[in-house]
């Protein structure tokens, strides 16, 4: 057996031969050894790759999947490590920090956090996901609690191009209308909320796994979800620290759904019922009481505001964080992480100080920056009012807002707030109420619905308002409102180019609203009649837009039909360039492709 620097090498994975055989010739007395040689003597005596790190009775296997890796396609490394010393069960028993270094040919280190079960612990068996987002030639060894004594020999692999893969999405600050993916392709995110799956048995027709096929088929391609104490819970009813394995894998299987039906996951990681004292509107949300992190529960906090100030209460989500990352994060679906729902509920029914829950999310999104490699987009959300300064925090990529009632100030709210924060607003929940519907009310939720797209549309946001109450709108027949506004939003999104800007545009009519934005020279335009009466020889008129022959196409918003292309012109019209409008009936809306 080589021996070498302190380390003992055996293999018989024959693609990492050449890298190994490599290695020992650089470190070997003789570096002229010839390296065939080193190579057929490896391939003779070995088959599997097996590496020991041997100091302090230490040893750890890292080992790659069989086939071939491409990128953005997700590879699983198998840590093993040798328990026969009891040093070693010690430092895996103590909250171990296992990780894989990846290293890139261009010399990027990644730094991948590994995990386990308790089946596979036992054994000394941790897993770690990557995601290559590079081609190329990569090297990886396995690193237990960052000791360089407690670390796996390198080996080798090749990342080649895949097929069909767009890679992961990213926030955009200075374009706020789109994500972008690695490959540069835009995402505008359409869909809604599926807070969570039936609690029982009843309404099986809600899962994920039902639900998600019909809204593909309507062209929806983003789902807001929650984790909370009856949906993927990770540490209610159990002891802290002790992640609950049924959770973790629905939520493998709610990524792999994801992926299987086009849809990209914003994961809502606590809501504001788990930390407060008082009810408020919805009874039962008084869930402190039986929170773990609860020293009456025997957790390290006496009241909820310790949960965001006690360091054991901020080690343990950090634990939990990481455990998120390890499982997950190298999933390209996973659209953003999201630390709360409406978490102004948990300073106000907490209570909870608004300088503690700021310094908390400063604190936890610069480490999960730090530790995700895959850069997802990290975001927290409000109900009514944001405590002061959370916007402001750097590592929040997205203003995560939710906007109940009437629509009407929709596009104004989203402009203001990307203007004054300078990242992209979202509207995380929406409906005509925050109060749930029924039969005699539904045609004011289906309206809105319809509205609130559409608003949403023509605003600066890289995610049109997700609906909340999706069991009443699936009950409704509702999702066909999707299709049409999926069609004209991939109609914005076909030319791929960055060159979005708000247009303004007014209309001859009060009751006309108007909206415009001009994508890489095109107009798209929104128009709907608010008034009681129907709207007829109605203009409107564009700023900084020239005069002159243009063609035109109108898009029916219900059907999702359009019209025959028309030559129209826009005629000057003080300084504005004018163009007169079909009529629309009271409460209609049309949309419009304006181009040269």
């Amino acid at each position: 057996m080589w021996r070498i620097r302190n380390r003992s090498i055996v293999t018989k994975d024959k693609r990492a031969i050449t890298f190994c055989a490599h290695n020992l010739r650089n470190q070997l007395e003789y570096p002229r050894f010839p390296l065939f040689l080193l190579c057929v003597v490896l391939l003779f005596q070995y088959s599997n790759l097996t590496i020991f790190a041997q100091d302090a009775n230490k040893s750890v296997t890292l080992r790659l999947p069989q086939g071939q890796f491409e990128r953005w396609s997700q590879l699983t490394f198998e840590i093993e490590f040798d328990l026969a010393t009891e040093q070693t069960k010690r430092d895996l028993l103590d909250s171990a920090n296992v990780e894989v270094i990846a290293i890139a040919s261009n010399g990027e280190k990644i730094v991948l956090p590994a995990f386990t079960n308790q089946k596979d612990e036992a054994r000394g068996l941790w897993h770690c996901r990557f995601t290559p987002r590079e081609v190329g030639s990569y090297t990886a060894y396995a690193l237990l609690n960052g000791e360089s004594k407690a670390e796996s020999v390198p080996v080798a692999f090749n990342v080649v191009e895949g097929s069909r893969k767009r890679g992961f999405l990213r926030a955009n600050q200075k374009m706020p209308y789109f994500m972008r993916f690695d490959n540069q392709e835009l995402f505008r995110g359409i869909g809604l909320n599926i807070g969570w799956e039936p609690r029982r048995r009843r309404h099986a027709e809600h899962t994920y796994d039902v639900l998600f096929p019909k809204l593909s088929d309507q062209g929806m391609n983003t789902v807001r979800t929650w984790m909370c104490p009856w949906n993927m819970p990770l540490e209610w009813d159990r002891e802290l620290g002790d992640h609950n394995q049924d959770s973790l894998r629905r939520l493998d299987e709610l990524l792999e759904l994801a992926e299987l039906n086009g849809i990209y996951i914003n994961l809502v990681l606590g809501y504001h019922g788990e930390l407060q004292t008082v009810s408020g509107s919805f009874p039962g949300n008084d869930r402190w009481k039986e929170n773990p992190y609860n020293s009456k529960n025997g957790g390290p906090c006496n009241t909820p505001e310790e949960f965001f100030t006690n360091k054991e209460a901020i080690t343990l989500y950090k634990r939990k964080l990481r455990h998120l990352v390890a499982r997950i994060a190298s999933h390209p679906h996973l659209l953003a992480w999201e630390f709360w729902n409406e978490v102004d509920h948990i300073q106000n029914r907490g209570p909870v100080s608004g300088a503690a829950l700021v310094a908390w999310h400063k604190e936890m999104a610069e480490y999960l920056h730090e530790i995700d490699p895959y850069g997802h987009p990290i975001t927290t959300s409000i109900s009514v009012k944001a405590p002061d300064g959370l916007w402001e925090i750097d590592d929040i990529d997205l203003v995560m807002l939710h906007p109940y009632g009437k629509t009407d100030g929709l596009v104004k709210l989203l402009r203001q707030t990307n203007s004054k924060f300078g990242k992209p607003a979202v509207a995380g929940e929406f409906s005509y109420s925050w109060k749930s519907g029924d039969r005699s009310q539904a045609q004011k939720f289906k309206r809105e619905l319809h509205l609130g797209l559409w608003r949403g549309m023509m605003s600066p946001t890289p995610i049109l308002p997700l609906t909340w109450w999706w069991e009443f709108h699936d009950s409704q027949g509702d999702w066909k409102l999707y299709k049409p506004v999926a069609k004209f939003l991939a109609c914005m999104t076909e030319s791929n180019s960055k060159d979005w800007s708000d247009i303004a545009i007014t209309a001859s009519q009060e009751s006309i609203e108007s909206q415009c934005i001009r994508i890489n020279g095109s107009l798209f335009v929104w128009v709907h009649n608010k008034g009681s009466l129907k709207a007829a020889e109605s203009s409107i008129y564009f700023h900084e837009v020239p005069s002159g022959d243009y063609t035109m196409r109108l898009f029916d918003t219900l059907s999702g039909e359009f019209r025959e292309l028309e030559q129209v012109q826009l005629e000057e019209s003080n300084g504005t360039s004018s163009l007169s409008l079909p009529s629309i009936d009271p409460g209609q809306d049309m949309a419009l492709i304006i181009e040269r």
